[in-house]
């Protein structure tokens, strides 16, 4: 994670392509773009659109 005062911003960021030899079956979220500017993120807190 980043953050980015000047613009009060928050960069995450993710893996798109697991496979259960480097990930646990508690980090093999489902992740993936709703469109070129909104992104489906699970994270271990819950689930967050956006």
């Amino acid at each position: 994670m980043a953050w980015c005062p000047a613009t009060a911003t928050d960069a995450f960021f993710v893996t798109l392509n697991k496979d259960d030899k480097k990930h646990s079956a508690t980090t093999m979220y489902k992740d993936y773009a709703i469109s070129p500017e909104l992104f489906r993120w699970v994270s271990q807190n819950g689930d967050l659109t956006g």
